[in-house]
């Protein structure tokens, strides 16, 4: 430095060869990020429907639930009654459970709900022929994530209740 006004000389930067490091955990990292975008190609995230099913003393239900699917998606479920015992039944009375369907907003039903108690939505379906197929239509937006455990109960006055159990996961 000759002078006070004149700067220091900037010393030149060290020579570094160019390195990549490659540790066996990266490879799992990238293992799992490219397992999850093949999962979601194939359709493992999205949604899915699910069947389940149940007879007693010839009166049959099959329920198409929604399996899988994701926050804010309205979906439907379709309960489907077959009275195979070959007699009249006067009222064919479908029980929803409550907690199932707090877990969703815009719930409607078809035909309407004919009494909310604190455990279940009860469908009542009224003279019911032999061989006849009804039909109960569920529809609703998903509005928590999560698991969510639901049952349908049917019952008439001359057959024990008997439940069809399922399970809906809600992806955020």
């Amino acid at each position: 430095m000759d002078s006070p006004n004149q700067s220091p000389d900037i010393p030149e930067a060290p020579s570094v060869g160019r390195h990549f490091d490659f540790y066996p955990l990266h490879l799992i990292g990238m293992l799992a990020m490219l397992a999850i975008v093949v999962m979601a190609l194939f359709g493992v995230f999205g949604r899915t429907m699910g069947e389940g099913s149940a007879e007693n003393a010839g009166i049959g239900v099959r329920i198409e639930y929604p399996q899988r699917i994701r926050y804010k998606e309205a979906v439907s479920m379709q309960i489907t009654l077959t009275n195979g015992t070959g007699q009249f039944i006067d009222t064919l009375t479908v029980a929803l459970n409550e907690t199932y369907l707090r877990q969703f907003n815009e719930v409607s039903f078809t035909p309407d709900v004919e009494r909310i108690t604190d455990h279940t939505y009860v469908v009542e379906l009224a003279d019911v022929q032999p061989g006849e197929i009804r039909s109960i239509l569920v529809e609703f937006r998903a509005e928590r994530y999560g698991q969510v455990d639901g049952n349908v109960t049917v019952s008439t006055n001359t057959v024990d209740p008997f439940v069809v159990a399922f399970d809906t996961i809600i992806f955020p």
